[in-house]
């Protein structure tokens, strides 16, 4: 009987120690006191704006991408517009302008 009232207290502890587990497998391994950003704590910070360098050059170059492939999209549609223009008659002439 004294087996079966532990049972829940021993799953407990193992769940408990398995979770330890893991946490200890994904912590960064980094031994105490020895970061660099504690002997140096402007390499923290250039790290950070070369970081944002990063992303704002990424995101232009971005911007500038879509912005080309939408051009040619356009250009497309012109292009498509013109090759269809002989199919039907002038605003213009339409409306009594010519």
């Amino acid at each position: 009987m004294a087996n079966a009232d532990n049972a829940p207290v021993k799953n407990l502890y193992t769940e408990f120690m398995a979770s330890e587990a893991r946490k200890t497998l994904f912590k960064s391994p980094v031994v105490e006191n020895d970061r660099l950003s504690d002997h140096f704590p402007s390499l923290c910070h250039m790290n950070r704006l070369q970081i944002e360098y990063d992303i704002e050059v990424s995101h232009k170059n971005l911007q500038r991408d879509l912005h080309e492939q939408r051009l040619k999209q356009l250009r497309n549609y012109l292009k498509s517009f013109e090759e269809d223009d002989w199919r039907y008659p002038s605003v213009e002439k339409i409306l009594g302008f010519k």
